[in-house]
């Protein structure tokens, strides 16, 4: 069985640095499981995060149980049988999947629902990679703006990936004044 060294001090000086970006800016910070699911320091980092994100129904319940707070979930796809009890458990649902226009091209899209299943929101990646546009299959096109929606927990924004290495895509959202900016990464 395989055992993890976690030094809590540097932890909780890193938590207390989110916690400081998350009061100043009214940002809400979630613990993304996938990249950190050691549930045993889940109360540690409950005390100075808002939530977590999942992208399984077995993670959402995890997060909603072991760290409670706001759970978010985004996927391409879910199961039918899957959805009420998903639904019962998260905050906000996001679909990230590829969308095809009528032309064949494609975009890397995110979809975002109310708590009605009503489309609310649609974001194509701003910034596909190089490998993305290349692909002769799928050639993704890049999206042309940011986005954002209004829903009853706060205004959300997005990023995709690769956006991220684009900082200055950041200006483009700060007049928008998102709440909550949803990250989507497969």
């Amino acid at each position: 069985m395989p055992r993890y060294v976690i030094d809590e001090r540097a932890l909780r000086r890193n938590l207390e640095i989110l916690k400081r970006v998350s009061d100043r800016t009214g940002a809400k910070i979630l613990l993304a499981q996938k990249a950190y699911s050691c549930a045993a320091t889940y109360p540690l980092c409950a005390r100075y995060l808002a939530g977590t994100t999942a992208s399984s129904l077995f993670e959402a319940r995890h997060g909603r149980d072991s760290f409670g707070g706001e759970t978010h979930v985004f996927s391409p796809a879910f199961a039918a049988e899957e959805m009420d009890e998903l639904l019962s458990l998260v905050d906000h649902l996001v679909f990230n999947s590829p969308r095809q226009f009528p032309d064949g091209r494609f975009a890397n899209t995110t979809w975002t629902l109310d708590r009605d299943g009503d489309l609310i929101a649609s974001y194509d990646k701003a910034f596909p990679t190089p490998r993305e546009m290349e692909w002769k299959e799928f050639k993704t096109v890049p999206g042309e703006k940011a986005v954002v929606c209004d829903t009853d927990f706060g205004r959300l924004g997005f990023v995709t990936c690769f956006d991220l290495n684009f900082t200055h895509f950041a200006d483009e959202y700060r007049p928008l004044a998102p709440d909550v900016m949803v990250f989507c990464s497969y």
